[in-house]
């Protein structure tokens, strides 16, 4: 039945009462007040948004916000503060945020979907459902690692050994991506170590993001694209790496099997990365990572870490990399390794200075029938191709340099 206009200004007063008096410090009511004074009726709100004079947001920082799903918001950390909560009671709550996750009115508001579902989560395991709590946790994650979803056509390059594994995903035009479980540095992610302790919530959440996402690493001399006053900006990462991506002699020995293996120029079109309202179980995107070790030290003394350098932050000793990370968000998928179909997406491929005539010749075979494409940021095609190959080679005229001649 259709509430009157009288009737809809009730409930806002009411729900506006709730959230004034419990969003601030709900810790210091009991929980079955704040679960009693909520009304599901309030439903019916969720269009309406928060006021940004509430006296919750006295720093007027707050962007759009359902009253509704703030009110929830607080409903739900109520139930898992209560003492005796059961599972009759988390699957209240459980349909309560999943009708919500459905309402057009709230199709972009990210942040709270996120924080209903990590309370869903943590209700989830006060129950002993640690099953649902992970699958809770996962969706915490998807909506959290939204507004890092820029799409770019975007360069970069991949030293790699060469190996059946890497045979096999230039034939298949594949894009391999792993997770950070599979990363020889623990820190490669932050977010990961600094979940690895006893804490069970802690443990649960990052099981939830080693079995969700996936990383491809690349190399990437200038940051991605930006606009500043209306013009697009690319700009070198540091004066020091003015040279080409693929005469880096560190990463070379480090990353291609001491100059044995192969480094590989990939061109990717904007539609490799999957954005908003995409698709509801997938995220992907490029990003820098940014390299800054006093940073990185002073989230081992805090609670959290900003999502930005949860998976983009390093160390500066690993500098010399420049590394420009893809990262692949996968609800449904936890094996610790995926594909990701990229056709005509190799623009061209360097031999390292040592690398075998029989890896040289096998690969050349390999990509002999294949084609570049090159497209433009509304994925229309601007050229075509064949891969180019070259060969590195000592820089006669410069001790200590490498430079790389093209194979006709």
């Amino acid at each position: 039945m259709e509430k009157s206009d009288q009737e809809i200004k009730t409930m806002l007063l009411e729900i506006k009462a709730y959230i004034s008096k419990y969003g601030i410090i709900i810790d210091r009511y009991e929980p079955q007040e704040v679960i009693d004074n909520f009304k599901e009726e309030w439903k019916i709100l969720t269009k309406y948004v928060v006021d940004r004079d509430h006296p919750f947001d006295s720093n007027k920082t707050m962007i759009s916000d359902s009253l509704y799903g703030f009110a929830l918001n607080l409903y739900a950390y109520a139930y898992y503060r209560l003492k005796n909560l059961n599972k009759e009671n988390v699957e209240k709550i459980e349909q309560l945020i999943l009708a919500f996750e459905k309402y057009k009115d709230v199709k972009y508001l990210f942040a709270r979907k996120s924080y209903l579902f990590y309370e869903l989560g943590r209700c989830w395991h006060t129950v002993c459902r640690d099953d649902y709590a992970k699958k809770y946790f996962k969706k915490f994650i998807y909506y959290s690692l939204h507004g890092f979803n820029t799409k770019y056509n975007t360069t970069a390059y991949a030293f790699r050994k060469c190996s059946t594994f890497v045979y096999q995903s230039l034939i298949n035009e594949q894009l391999n991506v792993s997770s950070p479980s599979t990363f020889n540095d623990p820190y490669d992610c932050p977010v990961i170590e600094l979940l690895n302790n006893e804490d069970e919530i802690s443990q649960l959440l990052r099981e939830a993001y080693l079995e969700s996402i996936k990383i491809a690493c690349f190399v990437k001399n200038t940051k991605l694209l930006y606009k500043r006053n209306g013009k697009i900006v690319e700009k070198l990462k540091s004066k020091r790496h003015q040279k080409k991506e693929y005469l880096n002699s560190l990463m070379w020995a480090h990353y291609a099997d001491s100059h044995k293996g192969i480094c590989i120029k990939y061109r990717f079109p904007n539609d490799l990365s999957v954005t908003t309202g995409d698709n509801k179980s997938i995220l992907s995107f490029f990003r820098d990572v940014e390299y800054d070790s006093k940073k990185l030290g002073e989230y081992s003394k805090k609670d959290g870490i900003l999502y930005k350098d949860a998976f983009f932050l390093k160390a500066e000793y690993w500098k010399y990399e420049n590394e420009l990370r893809f990262l692949h968000f996968d609800l449904e998928n936890s094996n610790p390794y995926k594909s990701i179909y990229i056709p005509n997406c190799i623009e061209a491929i360097y031999f390292g200075l040592k690398c075998p005539d029989v890896e040289r010749e096998t690969i050349m075979k390999i990509m002999k029938e294949k084609q570049f494409v090159e497209k433009d940021i509304e994925g229309k095609v601007k050229r075509t191709e064949s891969v180019k190959f070259y060969q590195m080679k000592v820089d006669k005229d410069y001790c200590g340099r490498l430079v790389a001649e093209e194979i006709q």
